[in-house]
């Protein structure tokens, strides 16, 4: 049998930290884990550790709307005046 690897509760795997250690149901070793958004996971050793899980998926969110993002005038269908002089040209 495999030897079992201890559980680092407390430690940080990029916006991940785990919490404890998930009932097995294979022989993958997996974690719950809270992201610092405070959604709750349960993820595999081997992807935390190699690095291949760094988040819930909020960093993915927040990367594509930084990215698309141009300038931060318009939201939600709230124009400023200036945007609308802008827009306007």
């Amino acid at each position: 049998m495999a030897s079992e690897c201890p559980t680092p509760i407390g430690k940080s795997f990029g916006r991940l930290i785990v919490t404890g250690r998930a009932e097995r149901k294979s022989e993958n070793v997996r974690w719950h884990v809270r992201c610092n958004c405070g959604t709750q996971k349960i993820v595999r050793k081997q992807d935390l550790v190699s690095g291949v899980v760094k988040s819930c998926g909020c960093w993915r969110s927040e990367a594509t709307a930084k990215r698309t993002t141009t300038h931060g005038y318009r939201c939600r269908g709230k124009e400023t005046p200036e945007y609308s002089v802008w827009s306007g040209m």
